[in-house]
């Protein structure tokens, strides 16, 4: 039986000869390849675990991309004290309100809120004081809103509410609020 040899392999800066002797006659492996099928298997599974653990670092960075881009989608868009919609965010709600109430016919109404004497509340109790009461006005408002009103936080102590939901009467007179 004539036998063909080869050197196989190299791992890492390491030359390891593996000699492998096959049958011409029957195309059989006779002795030699369990060493490099365990080499090989070892390999692949080497860089099937890199591989999976750079897709696991790759959507882990996409997830904390997402989460870090709504995070300042909402920073734009949301007051930060009380996390109602910012001035910005009123100017787009507005204009949308308005665009409905020419396409539908819908009574609506926007109040501009103010809270009297806030500026002595500062003054008098500080500004944590001060903080406090913009969060409970901005409850109490919440509160008096329908899930299709939109309130938002202008500044300082100045709030907008664009109220959908109630009769024109109620509107006009303003008692809802």
């Amino acid at each position: 039986m004539q036998r063909i040899h080869h050197a196989v392999g190299v791992v890492g800066a390491t030359t390891l000869p593996l000699l492998a002797a096959f049958s011409l006659s029957g195309n059989t492996l006779i002795s030699g390849l369990a060493p490099v099928f365990a080499v090989v298997t070892g390999l692949i599974t080497y860089m099937l675990i890199e591989v999976y653990e750079n897709f696991a670092k790759i959507v882990r960075s996409n997830q904390d991309l997402k989460a870090g881009e709504a995070r300042i989608h909402h920073l734009a868009y949301h007051d930060t004290l009380t996390g109602l919609a910012n001035r910005l965010r009123f100017s787009e709600l507005l204009e949308n309100s308005l665009e409905r109430r020419r396409d539908t016919g819908r009574p609506m109404a926007v109040y501009c809120i103010d809270l009297d004497r806030f500026k002595e509340v500062n003054d008098t109790f500080g500004h944590a004081a001060g903080d406090d009461l913009i969060r409970a006005a901005s409850r109490l408002l919440q509160e008096s809103c329908a899930p299709e009103d939109a309130l938002a936080r202008l500044g300082g102590d100045e709030f907008a509410l664009i109220r959908t939901s109630a009769s024109l009467e109620r509107m006009r007179a303003g008692s809802e609020v």
